[in-house]
């Protein structure tokens, strides 16, 4: 969720997805990190320390939620048919 709240301090235009309450969710520990995201310098920084870390990552992740958020939606639109309760023996 971090990398989330640090793409809403990105231009509107150059976010992968918009999610205004990603900040709001952290604990206060995190949303000082986030806080200390805000410029540019900074930001620019995180994505290229975790993409040189693990290439691919910071998109990834991005496009990734960016694919659950709607199907989350619509699967939490459809109501429960029926619950399955399994239990390991």
């Amino acid at each position: 969720m971090v990398t989330v709240a640090i793409e809403q301090h990105f231009p509107r235009d150059q976010r992968i997805i918009d999610y205004d309450l990603a900040y709001q969710i952290l604990p206060f520990g995190m949303r000082t990190f986030v806080w200390l995201m805000r410029p540019e310098a900074a930001r620019d920084w995180m994505v290229r320390a975790s993409e040189k870390a693990i290439p691919g990552i910071w998109g990834g992740m991005m496009c990734r939620k960016r694919y659950i958020a709607p199907t989350g939606r619509e699967l939490a639109s459809t109501p429960i048919e029926r619950m399955v309760h399994a239990e390991k023996r």
